[in-house]
């Protein structure tokens, strides 16, 4: 079952709820939702979210909780419609974690769910449902704290403070007689995909050209690095090749050896995908060394719509980038959404 949670956002004493559909523990929509804070205008998300009654739209057009989705109404002031009623963090059965963004008092709460006694003071309350109280308030972080604090370091915080069998509230402020963990090592890396939306491509086909963009940069360096021929020892038949190829230290240390982080982002066509060649070379990223462009031959669903210079049918369908700093793959990123 996915680990469920709630995103709120806070003004005027007013709450407004996201659900967070799977992902919700600290390392994942916690760690998120932290760098939304350190990297966007937050502030600007409470007007943002409408709930559905109050945009008259049907069912389909609401959205659970995405960080790519909060970035992209943040980056574009496009409003963000939520369907779910009600306040989700009631029910910490159901409920595994929440995050509360107070915008009054520029604080991140982080609850705690499946809590069988009450918490005195709860702004929740102390109503049992399923034999279950309203998640339990763990810490109160500074908008300040976290933007000086190591996300990991935070991370493992949260952690820790869940695994305490108290109802205590533990603060965290931007004090200087408060030891605050400072960054101390580079972004993570992640690998960025961006594929398009409009073609329609089946699973299969849109998993082929994911693939290729994903195997795009390793591909370039496996067939410019040095080669050799290996031959056999006995009747020196030649049995393959050895090939020596340069990684950059960050890539190796901590991406192939570390999580192997990928994101696969949508684009609602042709245009908005070309965008990204844009953005990128605004970092100083070059295509076909940072970036490359993936090119279908149109042999079975797709039609052509261009031209190679082989005179072969093509249709542009993803861009995949090289591993890069996290920091560098958000702000092309924070452009789209994940794909769906």
């Amino acid at each position: 079952m996915s680990t469920r949670g709630s995103f709120i956002v806070r003004r005027d004493n007013e709450d407004k709820e996201l659900y967070i559909p799977h992902d919700a523990y600290p390392r994942g929509a916690g760690k998120e939702i932290i760098r939304l804070i350190r990297e966007r205008e937050i502030s600007k998300l409470f007007n943002l979210l409408v709930s559905e009654d109050e945009a008259e739209l049907k069912d389909d057009y609401g959205h659970d909780y995405s960080l790519e989705k909060c970035e992209y109404c943040i980056e574009n002031d496009e409003v963000y419609i939520y369907t779910r009623g009600g306040r989700y963090i009631l029910d910490s059965l159901m409920c595994e974690y929440a995050y509360a963004l107070d915008l009054d008092s520029d604080t991140l709460e982080y609850y705690v769910g499946f809590q069988k006694t009450p918490q005195a003071g709860n702004r929740y309350g102390t109503i049992e449902i399923n034999g279950y109280f309203p998640c339990c308030l763990k810490a109160v972080f500074s908008f300040a704290y976290l933007s000086q604090a190591n996300i990991p370091d935070v991370v493992d915080l949260m952690e820790s403070l869940e695994r305490e069998n108290s109802t205590e509230i533990h603060r965290y402020d931007a004090d200087p007689n408060i030891p605050v963990p400072v960054k101390k090592k580079e972004d993570e890396i992640r690998q960025l995909i961006i594929a398009r939306k409009d073609l329609y491509m089946s699973p299969g086909k849109l998993a082929a050209q994911i693939s290729h963009a994903s195997m795009a940069f390793l591909s370039d360096m496996l067939r410019k690095g040095k080669t050799t021929e290996k031959h056999s020892v006995d009747d020196n038949e030649m049995e393959g090749y050895e090939i020596t190829i340069s990684v950059p230290s960050d890539i190796y240390r901590d991406w192939l050896h570390g999580n192997f982080t990928k994101t696969i982002c949508e684009a609602r066509n042709r245009k908005h995908l070309v965008k990204s060649i844009s953005l990128a070379e605004e970092l100083g990223l070059q295509e076909g060394k940072d970036f490359f462009l993936i090119r279908d031959a149109c042999l079975t669903e797709l039609m052509p719509e261009e031209t190679d210079e082989g005179s072969v049918g093509r249709s542009l369908t993803c861009i995949g980038f090289r591993p890069l700093p996290d920091s560098v793959a958000h702000r092309i990123s924070r452009k789209y959404q994940l794909y769906r």
